[in-house]
Order: C-alpha cells, then structure tokens, then sequence
C-alpha cells in the first residue's frame, strides 16, 4: 500500500474495516459506559438516568481517547428491563437483573414481547443514540446494541433454567419464548438504526462455543439468529462474549459484516477462516487491562495488529465492557499504540508483519 495514504476519519476508517478493506490504520473499538461516568463525576445510577449523561460522556470519553466508535450502550439488562425485570446498581460497577421474571417455564405462556419504543428505559437510549448521531455525524460510526435473541432469555429466566429449557425442556414453550426474543431482539435492532446508529452489534454469547457445541449451535440458536440479522435487514456485527473460533464458519454464513473473538481465540485463524467475507475484531483482553502498564499496552496491541492486520478488514477491539478501573491512561497507550504500529504502508511490511 502506498506509505502517503491519506488520514482518514474514525468514521471512514471504522467503516472501510468493516468492509474488509484497507484502512489508512488499523481502527480501534473501545466499549465503556463507566468511563463515560468517570469523566462526569458523577455517579452510575444518576448518570444512566438521563440520555444526556450517557452522550456527554460517551463524547468527552472518546475525545480523550481518541477511538474510533461512539456507543450509546447503557448497561445489559435494559431489555430485560422492558419485560419487567428489575435492575440493581452497585456503587462503581455495571448494574445486574434481579429476580428472573420466568421463574418457570409455564410463566412464558403468559409473556408478550414489549414495543422497544415505549419502554421508557430503552427510550432514553433511544435519545442518547440521537444525540451521538447528531454529534458523531462525520466523525465517528455509532454503534447501537441489542442483546440477541437466544441471549436475551438468560436476562428473563437465568442462565441455568435456559440451557436446561433449551437443551432438554418442551420444545413449543422454547420455540414462543424465541419468537418473543426474536421480535423484540429485531423491533429494538431496528429502532436503533431508526435513532440514527450506523450499525448494530448483536450480542449473543449463546451462539459461542464457549456456551454450547457446534452441532448444538448449529441445530437451536444460529437458525434464530441467522432470522433476526435477516430481519433486521441492516449492517450488524456478530459480538459474541465468548469463543467463536470453532464456529467462525458458521457466523460467516450469517451476512453479518464483522465478528468479535475472544481472547483465547486464535486471531489469525479467525482471520482466515473470515476470509474478506467478514471483518474481525478483537487482540485486547479487557479484563487483563487491569494489570497493565502502558508499555503492556503498547505490546500487547503491535502483537495483535501483526498477526491480524495485513490484509485489513481487522479492527483492534475487545470482548466484553472494559473494567472502570482500567485507567484513561492505559487506553490511550492503545489507541496512540495502533497509531505507531496499525499504519499499512507497503505490501513488503504487510509480508514481514506476517
């Protein structure tokens, strides 16, 4: 590639990568709504409160930073917060579901998938998506996320209680408490992107190999996605929090256009098995940034970019939502890091990057 590429946007350069082509660098993707909190100074139920907290901190975090994204994520468990749910904060940390509102199987013949658009909660994401829209436009992609459809039961009814109705429980109460998943996943995806994000990521740990086997995933939950990225009819990114190397064949089939790993995934073959068909994020351990000093930082992002950048289509990204106690300092060594190390400039060094 020619060493005077011109330096592109966090928006172009986001979105080339998600083309799977060649950015002027590698793009970074930090997820953080505590440090969004952070740079308030205030405290997280007051901040997730109002949809201006959110988008005033999304903003000056990545001002600081210097990432690629804006994301206008509150906390998981909004969703189930719209089915009844109820939601319980812990000073400095993310917030949890309380008591599971299936506490049975039976309960799921009485549940109805509520409208994403009313649910006051999912409002105010709904208003700080359009916020960040208004004030990204140009600059940075926003990102919008849903839980996905096999996923969101473990919000509903437990992590437990939905394996056990998913691998062995009757199948007619699986099959209505998914096509309740399913269109509340959609209607809340497409709401998004209706707010102005530019992409969706679809979390769906359940579709991992870390959460079921391949033929398992193949037979009861990649079906159901593959419906709902369908349905959504819109970019999306298949964010798994969990190992997806076993299946990365699989999610390519899916139409989505990137895919997030895991840290014990092997990032290079996760590269080839995308193969341009998809774009790969990941390299950084979010829990491991905890213990980092900056030159860990640096280090760990050049060794992810040289096994996964040549060729482009990656983006230097993470699994799960990074810790607030992970310093700004930390994550501005790995964006300042992906500038000295993520910049293509000849197809020679793309070789020696190998």
């Amino acid at each position: 590639m020619p060493g005077n590429r011109r330096q592109m946007t966090s928006l172009e350069r986001l979105s080339t990568a998600l083309r799977s082509g060649v950015p002027d660098r590698v793009p970074v993707v930090l997820v953080s709504s505590l440090h969004g909190a952070k740079e308030l100074g205030i405290a997280v139920p007051e901040y997730f409160s109002r949809a201006e907290n959110v988008a005033e901190g999304q903003l000056r975090f990545v001002e600081r930073v210097g990432h690629d994204n804006v994301d206008a994520f509150f906390y998981f468990g909004l969703e189930a917060q719209a089915f009844g749910a109820e939601i319980l904060f812990h000073d400095g940390e993310p917030p949890d579901v309380g008591a599971p509102i299936l506490p049975n199987p039976a309960a799921i013949d009485n549940l109805q998938a509520p409208d994403p658009r009313r649910a006051s909660s999912l409002r105010e994401v709904l208003r700080a998506t359009e916020m960040l829209a208004d004030k990204a436009r140009g600059r940075w992609l926003v990102v919008g996320r849903a839980l996905g459809p096999c996923s969101l039961p473990i919000m509903l009814m437990g992590l437990e209680s939905w394996l056990d109705l998913l691998l062995f429980g009757d199948e007619a109460r699986r099959q209505r408490l998914l096509q309740i998943t399913s269109q509340f996943s959609v209607a809340w995806a497409k709401a998004l992107l209706a707010a102005g994000a530019d992409i969706i990521a679809l979390v769906e740990p359940m579709a991992s190999a870390t959460m079921l086997t391949r033929e398992q995933a193949t037979k009861l939950v990649l079906p159901v996605v593959g419906q709902a990225v369908r349905d959504i009819n819109g970019p999306v990114i298949f964010w798994s929090l969990g190992a997806i190397q076993p299946v990365a064949d699989l999610i390519r089939s899916l139409g989505v256009q990137a895919v997030s790993t895991d840290p014990g995934d092997d990032l290079r073959e996760v590269k080839r098995i995308a193969a341009g068909r998809m774009a790969v994020l990941g390299g950084l351990n979010d829990l491991g940034m905890l213990s980092w000093t900056l030159r860990d930082a640096e280090e760990k992002v050049r060794e992810a970019i040289q096994v996964a950048a040549p060729g482009g289509g990656f983006i230097l990204s993470h699994q799960y939502e990074i810790p607030a106690k992970v310093s700004f300092d930390v994550l501005v060594s790995v964006v300042d890091a992906a500038k000295k190390w993520g910049r293509y400039t000849d197809e020679k060094s793309q070789r020696q990057a190998r």
